[in-house]
């Protein structure tokens, strides 16, 4: 039985009414906060009662934060930079050469999922993710992953429309690129004390204050109440998971994971990925992030620095499962992330779902406060639905 039958509409149905829960009746879930623990409460009750099996809770650390983090960064390589310039010796800017690597180095390793010495600053706190079984109806052959992310993100107004988002990532890379730049700079003026040198490296001090109170700006700001990002992904993988016991696959076990902490260093799908057992290194994984507006299409690439690509086998997948479903699946870059980025870095298989306007005039409400079940467009949660099902029976069908 596909999702196109009779029972499309309740799906879908069903599906706005779980956003609606997640983004009116509990609202806001910023990463580690009660509301997230209250999200994902509500989504392994919901698992439980549609009567999956082995629906448990993974407890980890995840950040509290994500512009406070790189914020420290920048404030500690400001302060190296004023130290130099008030102490005026030849050590002293070699310090803040030092301290303007380690500065990248941390910028760097929190972009791409590291530990790094600013967790030793702003400490952990406890999250979850909620993961849930639907095993298939024979003798399992396959397995497929299926995530998507409880927690909401800040809102500042670096994201409150696309030119600002495309000018905060360019900016991101370009105070990375002056972190690199402070640390020749700082070590040369050290050793050869030319007033020229020291000019350019004082001048660095500009974009980093600037970014020091972009990030406590963002900080600050009040956490979205996520009906797109990302009460759609996971209202989607409810209805899917309750498809799935009605009618599950012939060949394929499915796996449920409702992660946390992603808006701030996909810290949940790192937990999953690492405690992972050996046999989901052959899954497919399919993260759904934001598919509640306009038309979907799959991330072909992500990351704030370093980029990881989707895998080419993957994009066939995704292709035919496109064909199979008759949705105009779309084909773009991120420029940021989604909890698929794990699965990537690690060589996974791995497809990332989204969903956006084809109108250039329109605009998603991602991190900002508009974004509300209001502006879900119920449409779009049954493309999503139905393309998932052609993707998962794709998978089902294919010889080991």
């Amino acid at each position: 039985m596909t999702i196109r039958d009779h029972t499309s509409q309740p799906l879908t149905d069903r599906a706005y009414a779980h956003i609606v829960h997640l983004a009116g009746d509990i609202g806001p879930r910023g990463s580690c906060t009660q509301c997230e623990h209250k999200a994902a409460r509500y989504v392994a009750t919901t698992l439980h009662d549609l009567g999956l099996s082995d629906v448990h809770t993974q407890e980890f650390s995840g950040s509290p934060t994500a512009y406070g983090r790189y914020g420290l960064v920048f404030g500690v390589a400001l302060l190296g930079q004023i130290m130099a310039g008030l102490i005026q010796s030849g050590w002293s800017y070699i310090a803040a050469g030092v301290i303007f690597a380690l500065s990248a180095w941390a910028m760097f390793a929190e972009s791409d999922f590291h530990p790094n010495w600013t967790h030793w600053l702003i400490r952990s706190r406890p999250s979850h993710n909620v993961i849930a079984w639907c095993p298939a109806r024979k003798t399992p052959e396959r397995l497929v992953v299926i995530s998507a992310h409880v927690d909401s993100h800040r809102t500042p107004f670096f994201n409150s429309n696309a030119t600002w988002q495309r000018w905060y990532n360019l900016c991101f890379r370009l105070i990375f690129l002056s972190l690199v730049i402070g640390t020749g700079l700082g070590i040369l003026v050290g050793v050869f004390d030319l007033t020229l040198l020291k000019i350019f490296f004082h001048t660095l001090g500009l974009p980093l204050a600037i970014s020091l109170l972009a990030f406590l700006h963002a900080d600050n700001t009040p956490f979205s109440p996520g009906a797109y990002d990302n009460g759609s992904g996971v209202a989607c993988t409810l209805t899917i998971a309750e498809h799935l016991i009605q009618n599950p696959l012939d060949s394929t076990d499915v796996w449920i994971s409702i992660t946390g902490c992603e808006e701030t260093g996909a810290g949940g799908m790192l937990a999953l990925v690492n405690t992972m057992p050996e046999s989901w290194r052959q899954a497919l994984w399919v993260n759904l992030d934001q598919t509640g507006i306009g038309q979907l299409y799959i991330r072909l690439e992500e990351g704030m620095l370093r980029r990881y690509a989707v895998q080419s086998s993957a994009i066939q997948l995704a292709r035919a499962a496109a064909k199979a479903s008759g949705v105009n699946l779309r084909e773009h870059t991120s420029q940021a992330f989604s909890d698929a980025i794990i699965a990537h870095k690690q060589g996974l298989l791995a497809i990332s779902l989204g969903a956006s306007p084809t109108e250039p005039d329109l605009e998603t409400p991602r991190h900002q406060m508009s974004d509300v079940p209001s502006a879900i467009q119920p449409g779009t949660l049954h493309q999503t639905q139905l393309y998932v099902w052609s993707l998962l029976s794709i998978w089902d069908r294919q010889e080991q």
